[in-house]
């Protein structure tokens, strides 16, 4: 019996080594180029092709603004080169109209009309001055442009490396991890085959089983999100991201965060102009009591001022037999939704501001008490360091702690890497520049970026 179980504890030590050996060779295949927080935004916004891409839509927009504000006039070619009336074929004819914009209410109109015949060129000039205003129209609804879109463009790059960064940076440490602990489990197993214990061995080859499994799944997840980097900084590598810990500082209230985020969010802006627009058309509404009127002038006259030009005035007025306090009723409750609409996205954007502030403080209270176990751990090796010496603990002790040990420093990283990841979403969220803030981080610390 007793050989029995010598001969399941070598076949099982030849597994173990044999795991072994095969996560090692896999690990030294790829060597990891070490990347900064930096250096990835760097390269991200100089090589990004979407955020390139952004950065010309961008740019376009601005453009189409700009020409619509500089109210440009607008020309119009129309040519008619045959036309037959009667079974005779008519010369051929051209106009150009040209309308220049003065203000929402008045344009200056021309046109230039040309015959083109066997004998000559005829063409008749006229310009014309019109204006048309509506004195109780409401007006009409409008998107709100947002000033500050290439920020959320260069802020939603920035977060976005930065994701990449920690959840790549989490995978080599959880694989480190990993590994250490399958060496621990190897120690382990050879000191219950030393002890003839086969339920001890059994379960030890349990764990390993299943840590190699989980070793398996963090190698799959470091190439996915390696990839994923790698697309974003359109630069193919293996990397392993290096990350300091920055100085997270708040230096608002929470009721000034709160109205930073207001004063950021597109949604809340367009809201506001919603709830303008339905009180105008309200006020519209009761101010015209059902009745449309609508005033209208032109003037205009040829360019070789060989006749008297023309002009005309008109005042009309109608009313239509719809009820008034019936329309009036239906601008009244699209002020409810809009007020309605106004208040539930100021809640939403308060609710969000306040999530994320206790979400920071939930991962303060979790870095102290991390702080306080890996301090207790420390002074636990220390003391299964010096039972080591008087012969008292095993080094097999010793190696479980300095496994909690680097599993409770881990912990502590990958929490500032998520109070750091939150810090972000929340600055940029109430509008600052994070390549600014981040910068001005590397500065409070010392790091050199």
């Amino acid at each position: 019996m007793q050989q029995n179980y010598r001969k399941l504890f070598m076949t099982l030590s030849v597994l173990l080594m044999y795991s072994l050996a095969s996560i090692v060779c896999l690990a030294a295949e790829r060597e990891y180029q070490e990347i900064s927080l930096s250096e990835a935004l760097n390269l991200a916004f100089l090589q990004n092709t979407n955020y390139q891409l952004a950065l010309w839509e961008h740019d376009l927009q601005l453009q189409e603004q700009a020409l619509t504000q500089k109210r440009l006039p607008t020309i119009n070619l129309a040519t008619k080169p045959i036309s037959i009336s009667n079974g005779d074929m008519q010369p051929a004819t051209s106009s150009i109209d040209v309308n220049m914009p003065l203000s929402d209410h008045m344009t200056l109109s021309g046109k230039l009309q040309l015959a083109l015949s066997e004998q000559a060129v005829k063409f008749d000039r006229n310009v014309t001055i019109a204006f048309d205003y509506s004195l109780f129209a409401p007006p009409q609804a409008t998107s709100v442009q947002d000033a500050d879109s290439l920020l959320i463009i260069n802020n939603s790059l920035v977060l976005e490396v930065v994701q990449k960064l920690i959840s790549l940076r989490k995978q080599h440490d959880d694989l480190a991890i990993e590994l250490y602990r399958l060496e621990y489990l190897q120690q382990a197993y050879l000191a219950a085959q030393v002890k003839d214990n086969l339920i001890q061995a059994q379960q030890i080859l349990q764990q390993v089983h299943t840590t190699n499994s989980k070793i398996t799944e963090l190698n799959l997840a470091i190439n996915q999100f390696n990839y994923e980097l790698a697309s974003l900084i359109n630069q193919n590598g293996y990397y392993l991201p290096i990350i300091p810990n920055l100085e997270c500082s708040i230096e608002f209230s929470e009721e000034e965060l709160i109205n930073h985020a207001l004063a950021a969010s597109q949604e809340w802006k367009q809201a506001l102009h919603n709830l303008e627009l339905a009180q105008q058309q309200l006020k519209a509404s009761k101010q015209s009591a059902g009745w449309q009127v609508n005033a209208n002038a032109s003037v205009s006259w040829d360019m070789d001022l060989t006749h008297d030009p023309n002009w005309s005035v008109a005042l009309t007025a109608s009313k239509s037999l719809y009820p008034p306090s019936l329309q009036q009723e239906k601008y009244e409750l699209q002020l409810a939704k809009a007020q309605l609409r106004a208040a539930e996205i100021e809640n939403s954007i308060r609710k969000q501001v306040q999530q994320q502030l206790q979400r920071l403080e939930l991962l303060a209270e979790q870095y102290i008490q991390l702080q306080a176990d890996l301090t207790e751990e420390q002074n636990n090796m220390k003391i299964s360091q010096k039972h080591l010496q008087a012969g008292l603990v095993t080094e097999l002790k010793l190696m479980e702690h300095q496994l909690n040990l680097y599993v409770l420093e881990k912990q502590c990283q990958h929490n500032r890497y998520d109070y750091l990841s939150a810090w972000l979403q929340l600055m940029h969220q109430c509008g600052f520049d994070l390549q600014e803030t981040i910068f001005d981080s590397f500065a409070r610390v010392g790091v050199n970026p």
